[in-house]
């Protein structure tokens, strides 16, 4: 009797986590994943358009946008990817880091990124303004060019994946 028990508990487990309603069930993600280019248009359910055109570090960047004038760590520098965005929507749209982005240096350290409209916080229907996404990151991540470095964002349900280098 205690082995059936068990047995059936085993049972009851193994699809929790088969099926997902319990934690990570280790199968693949539903997601898709998009690979990015630079300059490519993607389109968000007739509300926006976003591209991204280019990228830039360093410790001198234009602080405009930034949210503080001075680096945490004086070792580090700010990475910037900018890029355009368009409301093709009917209404005035908030775009205070409305893109969840993640920079990821050699394909396993992870940098949140905040992307927010650079001239204005509320754009206005079929209006555009520049788009910067920004983080603050060890000089290493962008001295070393011999390691990837990958912007990932999640637009519509689906994860882009910028290769910037």
């Amino acid at each position: 009797m205690k082995k059936t028990i068990a047995l059936c508990l085993l049972f009851i487990i193994s699809l929790f986590v088969i099926t997902g309603c319990e934690g990570d069930s280790g199968l693949p993600s539903s997601k898709k994943s998009i690979s990015l280019d630079f300059n490519k248009t993607i389109d968000y359910k007739d509300n926006y358009e976003v591209s991204f055109e280019k990228f830039e570090s360093g410790k001198n960047i234009k602080k405009i946008y930034l949210e503080s004038d001075d680096l945490n760590d004086k070792n580090n520098q700010y990475f910037v990817v900018w890029g355009k965005i368009k409301n093709i929507g009917t209404e005035k749209m908030d775009w205070w880091n409305m893109i969840p982005s993640t920079l990821i240096y050699d394909g396993k350290y992870k940098y949140e990124m905040t992307c927010k409209a650079v001239s204005q916080n509320d754009i206005q229907p079929l209006s555009s303004d520049s788009l910067a996404c920004y983080v603050e990151v060890p000089s290493e991540v962008v001295t070393d060019t011999s390691k990837t470095l990958v912007m990932s964002m999640e637009i519509d349900g689906n994860n882009y994946e910028l290769n910037v280098r």
